[in-house]
């Protein structure tokens, strides 16, 4: 299939999601002139802002994807705040980026990241873990540089959690 017919199939497919929740937004019946059109107008406009934050969102993954390395990074879990696993590796401390859910070790169930780095989980603070990342750095043109690291795969002892992705690293 040719480049312009992908693009044209894309296209009407966007409309077709998008029309039912624009005209939602806009043929409200019961609602006056005037508050059809402040509503509806700062409905429209979250609309707009959630669209265009999801395709931001798509493109900084294509771009970290793009140049991605896989690597494997060794050290100490210090804590975790959200989906944020705090590691001492060597000197320095990396910030690393982890999924929400991980496939448990033992059995074919899904556990959460606070079950597998929590105080009772199978890694508390204190503890050594390998981790599988794709890693990114990123320079400018003031010599700042962004190092952006997402882990796949969590090695604790003997004990090995995949991440819960809607995608597969190789």
């Amino acid at each position: 299939m040719k480049k312009e017919s992908k693009m044209l199939i894309g296209a009407i497919a966007v409309l077709l999601v998008s029309l039912p929740v624009i005209s939602s937004v806009i043929a409200d019946n019961d609602v006056q002139s005037d508050e059809l059109n402040n509503e509806g107008g700062e409905r429209f406009r979250r609309l707009l802002a959630a669209l265009k934050l999801q395709q931001e969102r798509r493109r900084l993954a294509i771009w970290f994807f793009k140049g991605a390395a896989k690597d494997t990074v060794t050290g100490t879990v210090i804590a975790t705040h959200r989906n944020i696993l705090m590691l001492q590796a060597d000197e320095e401390v990396l910030n690393i980026i982890m999924p929400r859910y991980w496939l448990a070790p033992e059995s074919s169930h899904v556990i959460s990241l606070e079950e597998i780095f929590g105080e009772e989980g199978y890694a508390p603070a204190g503890t050594e873990v390998t981790l599988s990342v794709l890693e990114r750095t990123a320079e400018n043109e003031q010599g700042v540089s962004v190092t952006i690291i997402f882990a796949y795969l969590i090695t604790v002892d003997s004990d090995s959690f995949h991440a819960v992705l809607p995608f597969n690293i190789d």
